[in-house]
Formats: C-alpha cells, structure tokens, sequence
C-alpha cells in the first residue's frame, strides 16, 4: 500500500478527504472507505462536464500536460452497494481505471464521444 501523503498536502481539497477519511477509520462506526478517481457520468453539469463542454464546442483552449485515472459514476455506486451487501467494513477501495489516461488521450476520446455539435436548443447551461 502507497503511503498517504494527503494530510501533508497544500491543496486544501486533498487534506480534508485525507482527514475526514482518518476520523471515519478512528471512529467506532462500521465503514468502507472508496477512493473515486475522478468521476465522470450523467447528471454532471458543474465538473468534468465543462471540459466536456468546450471540447465539444471546439473551445479547449489547449491540453494541460499530465494524467489521470477516471470512474464513471454508476459504477462508483455499484461498487459501494456490493460493499455493503458483502459486508466489507473496515476494507479501503480504490476505484480507477487500471490505467491513467494521458490528458491528450482522455481528450481526444471525449472529442470522439461528443462528435460534432448538432443544432438546436443547448439543454445545459451553455
């Protein structure tokens, strides 16, 4: 197991999952713990979707360099009600694809997805 660093970190995100994660572990209740990569899946209209969005309207500006692993949503749940049924308490799961995606290639997959853009009526804050 790769040693936590999340409560040493700067990003003030990482070290509240990381410390919010510890108080769960040091409580007395029955509890999993998942670790979601970054989840993408429908109902999305803040995150993940927004770099959707501009891709999808040929706006991305340009693609950040790095990596990273993704989870769709209903398979996040999926996983957290198995956990539930199998009784799985006091376990950790990471849920991510095997493989990080790089971001050229995450990228050109959801360009791939959205295709080009049809006409009509935007659904979604545009």
């Amino acid at each position: 197991m790769s040693p936590q660093l999340g409560g040493r970190s700067w990003v003030n995100y990482e070290r509240s999952k990381y410390l919010g994660e510890q108080a769960v572990r040091r409580s007395p209740l029955r509890s999993i713990v998942f670790n979601p990569a970054h989840i993408l899946g429908p109902g999305d209209r803040h995150n993940w979707s927004r770099l959707i969005r501009l891709i999808e309207r040929r706006k991305l500006p340009g693609i950040p360099p790095g990596s990273g692993s993704f989870a769709d949503v209903r398979e996040v749940a999926r996983a957290q009600v198995r956990g539930w049924q199998l009784g799985r308490f006091g376990e950790s799961y990471l849920l991510a694809a095997s493989t990080p995606a790089s971001s050229t290639s995450s990228t050109g997959s959801a360009r791939r997805s959205v295709g080009p853009r049809r006409a009509g009526p935007c659904r979604q804050p545009c």
